[in-house]
């Protein structure tokens, strides 16, 4: 090759280079630029103003073409300051690969904006039709989705396809839902619901009876198939089979496995009744198991055999034969058949268990149903109260009203409030003045009171203008009164007049006369504590004198064991109930006497004596509590243990707590463990477990490092402490046993 030849072949490059640049000369040097007037325009090199000033905002030339908005919308400009097209947009975004997506709206009155896709030429290769429009990186393809209305329906139907630069269809807009994988490969629902999976091209990969993917990429699939995932190659050969509640990706070609919980029900006597896989499994009454299966909840009978599918998020336990159902914020009800009687459409649903009736709320207003759905009242009431003998206190506006079975209004009148029925009446409100009505509707008691309080099925107590008393409801007579009234018990008042107090029966006799500066409740022994100037005294609940108010007492405690506790000259002693003083007022601090012992203090520190004053645990405790079953839990240095009465320590202090169960066990804990004590004081689970539980009924639940299991009285095994979930019914005398197994891991391959 001559160099005359290659100068030549220079001479033309450079003339080629140069005339492009010429072919462009305005757009490489046109500049948006604000005017004076505020308005943009674009200018030259030398500043000159090309294209006047005329738009509200500008962005730089790209290929020819800019984006200029004028007043609310965006359009596009071709170099010679000409509008390109005639549309209007909401929005353009830059410009990419020789394409922008544009905004647009709806309609004039809507503010629903759709998307599409137009060149720098300013033609719309894709309408500005689409709700949805994700592109991908590279702008050569786009996931689309469009609303269509749905009859009958509130919410709007989305199709979802693909869409190439051109406006081509990729994957048609006629799916459910998509997912994509680096835009590169597309799963897609069908309107039956099942997946399936396209390349960028179009071309399907694979397809089945999917009905989710989740981990996808261009080798393998998680898949979901009837409620269990499995792991799917691309050729739809299935590399692991749908067992599995749960998988995981970790990394390329490899997944975590999570199987369903194993669930067993069994009996006390260790029979296997039936055994399932589910994610979820509770009693919900003697016969029903509640069952959670992909996130839903069923219904299995005691053979765990299934009595309705997985429809709903909630079960709630039956009241007697229905249950409470819950789709998404709704409610409804369910029978033991598994059948909706009550469709699940309501804010609320309340189910009375002692009547056939329900309350639901829908639309903000409540209403009244038989157990069948059946209307009994419209939904017109702000509130509803169900009341025994059938019966309905409803409040519609400021009123309340009282329904009979059939939904009537019962009496005559409406109400300001009306409380809940006690025996044959309920206390009503009404123009600020409470009465009383019966079952009926009708008036017991004319509304003439500030206040009525029912005491008992025959009296009622009044509070008005400064004065209580109590009424006879058989005979409509007041049966006493007084400035105020404060129920002792049942039967007994006690009552205050110009400062003074006494107390007075149900039938107007009085017990105590009007007195004392203090009356105090009754205690366990039935002995009353009072005062009368500045003196402290016993009475019986009969008005009898115990105790002569004297000035001597600064304190009496409440009698127990036939013993009331004193202080004397700043010391405490024990008096009996005909006021003897029996154990010596020489104590610090008391407590009171229980199987026959009681606590004292000596000299800061805890011990017990018994009835005749003999110390029979020594004065060396923190604290004490009170004996049971011939022991007592003591503190000493911070730890709890157990005496006896004869002062040895049966267990000595070692635990950092120690609570007293209903059961009359005591449940401990050292070291952060916790373990339980008998009644006596004898260890019977050391202090090893996490969890300690009492159920009674000779079973005690324990769980330690995250597993449950069921021991009896004697610390054998009922159920072995294996299980990740453990429910009792001890109804019955049946366990559901729940077994999680552990994660596998997978790795493929190919």
């Amino acid at each position: 090759m001559s160099r005359r030849f290659l100068y030549l072949c220079l001479v033309l490059f450079y003339t080629a280079v140069f005339s492009t640049l010429l072919a462009h000369p305005v757009e490489e040097f046109l500049v948006p630029k604000r005017s004076a007037n505020g308005l943009y325009g674009y200018t030259n090199t030398a500043g000159e103003f090309v294209i006047k000033p005329q738009f509200d905002q500008a962005m730089p030339f790209t290929n020819g073409i800019a984006r200029v908005k004028v007043r609310a919308h965006w359009r596009l400009i071709s170099t010679k300051g000409k509008f390109v097209n005639k549309s209007l947009y909401e929005d353009i975004s830059e410009f990419r690969k020789g394409v922008a997506i544009i905004k647009k709206r709806e309609s004039l009155a809507s503010a629903t904006v759709l998307s599409g896709l137009v060149t720098s030429k300013g033609t719309e290769v894709i309408e500005p039709k689409y709700h949805y429009f994700t592109p991908a990186s590279d702008f050569s393809i786009y996931i689309v989705g469009i609303k269509e209305a749905v009859q009958g329906k509130e919410e709007a139907r989305v199709r979802f396809g693909v869409l190439d630069a051109n406006g081509k269809s990729v994957i048609p807009v006629n799916f459910q839902a998509i997912r994509e994988y680096n835009f590169k490969l597309f799963a897609v629902k069908n309107s039956m619901g099942n997946w399936q999976v396209y390349t960028n091209e179009g071309l399907p990969v694979f397809a089945g009876t999917y009905t989710d993917i989740q981990e996808f990429d261009e080798q393998l699939a998680t898949v979901k198939q009837n409620g269990k995932w499995g792991v799917l190659q691309r050729n739809g050969e299935m590399v692991v089979k749908p067992l599995y509640k749960q998988i995981i990706k970790k990394g390329a070609n490899s997944y975590d496995l999570v199987s369903f919980t194993q669930w067993k029900v069994v009996s006390r006597k260790k029979e296997d009744l039936f055994t399932s896989e589910y994610d979820n499994l509770q009693p919900l009454n003697n016969e029903i198991y509640g069952y959670q299966y992909m996130g839903k909840y069923g219904l299995l009978n005691e053979k765990g055999n299934k009595i309705s599918e997985p429809l709903y998020d909630e079960i709630t336990p039956f009241v007697k034969d229905l249950a409470l159902v819950k789709s998404g914020t709704a409610y409804g009800i369910i029978s033991k058949r598994g059948e909706l009687v009550v469709p699940a459409k309501y804010q609320a649903i309340v189910i009375d268990s002692s009547s056939n009736v329900v309350k639901a709320k829908e639309a903000g207003k409540w209403g009244i149903m038989n157990k069948s759905g059946k209307a009994i009242t419209p939904f017109i009431y702000e509130e509803i109260k169900l009341q025994p003998y059938g019966l309905f206190a409803v409040k519609q506006g400021s009123q309340w009203y009282l329904l009979d079975a059939t939904g009537r209004v019962a009496g005559s009148s409406s109400y300001d409030d009306i409380q809940d029925f006690k025996g044959l009446y309920a206390i009503v409100k009404k123009q600020g003045q409470s009465g009383l009505i019966n079952s009926r509707g009708s008036w017991a008691i004319e509304p003439m009171y500030d206040s009525l309080r029912m005491m008992s099925p025959q009296t009622v107590l009044y509070f008005s203008r400064g004065r209580s008393g109590i009424i006879n409801l058989f005979t409509k007579q007041t049966v006493f009164s007084a400035e105020n009234i404060e129920p002792l018990n049942a039967s007994l008042y006690k009552t205050s007049f110009d400062g003074k107090t006494g107390m007075y029966d149900y039938r107007g006799y009085m017990v105590l006369s009007m007195e004392y500066d203090y009356i105090s409740g009754v205690t366990k022994d039935s002995i009353l504590t009072v005062e009368k100037d500045g003196k402290k005294g016993l009475m019986s609940l009969q008005g009898k004198t115990i105790l002569k108010p004297s000035q001597l007492y600064q304190e009496l405690h409440v009698m127990r064991e036939e013993r009331v506790g004193i202080k004397l000259n700043n010391k405490y002693g024990f008096i009996d109930r005909n006021g003897k003083l029996r154990i010596a007022n020489r104590y610090e601090g008391i407590g009171s006497f229980s199987e026959n012992m009681a606590a004292v203090k000596i000299r800061g520190r805890w011990g017990f004596i018994d009835k005749a004053e003999e110390l029979r645990v020594q004065c060396m405790y923190d604290e004490v509590q009170d004996f049971r079953k011939g022991t007592a839990p003591v503190k000493r240095d911070g730890k709890w243990g157990f005496v006896n009465k004869a002062g040895r320590e049966t267990v000595k202090p070692q635990y950092e707590s120690i609570q007293l169960l209903p059961t009359g066990r005591y449940r401990v804990t050292r070291d952060g463990k916790k373990g339980l004590v008998t009644e006596a004081g004898r260890e019977l689970y050391i202090t090893k477990f996490d969890l300690v539980e009492d159920l009674g009924n000779d079973l005690i639940l324990l769980s330690r490092n995250g597993k449950f299991g069921l021991s009896d009285m004697n610390g054998l095994d009922v159920v072995p402490l294996i299980y990740d979930h453990l429910y009792v019914d001890s109804s019955k005398n049946i366990f559901i046993l729940g077994v999680v197994p552990p994660i596998q891991s997978f790795n493929f391959r190919p």
